[in-house]
């Protein structure tokens, strides 16, 4: 194998280790940025839980007393659960903008790391 070839072999030896880097790094950035999505995302279903249950609770307790919801009252308590849901709604939608903010700066600081190993490369070389 003359040098030239030998070159152009090692520096696809080191491009595909590095890119096997980035690749992992890219991975771990989106499981990472799931991660933090994932654990709002269940923080706002439990804040929705409460309002919910207590939502069943008021028709339990009405049906166990003997009550008779009026419409009124039904409607009530439905806008009172209509409300957590809209703010669920912004919660959740908050929560998956930022897992993406979350992974978006990791997968930056690993394309900025592959392009520097590359550069470093490509100097060690010359």
């Amino acid at each position: 194998m003359t040098n030239e070839n030998q070159d152009v072999s090692v520096i696809t030896d080191e491009l595909k280790q590095e890119s096997s880097i980035l690749a992992e790094k890219l991975t771990a950035a989106l499981k990472s940025g799931a991660q933090v999505a994932g654990e709002q995302i269940m923080e706002a279903v439990q804040e929705l839980v409460g309002p919910s249950s207590l939502l069943v609770e008021k028709f339990a307790t009405a049906v166990k007393n003997g009550k008779k919801f009026s419409g009124e009252s039904v409607m009530e308590a439905v806008g009172e659960f209509a409300e957590p849901s809209s703010i669920f709604a912004d919660k959740i939608a908050a929560a998956v903008k930022k897992g993406a903010r979350h992974a978006s700066e990791q997968m930056m600081e690993a394309g900025v790391a592959f392009v520097q190993s590359l550069k470093e490369s490509k100097t060690n070389k010359v």
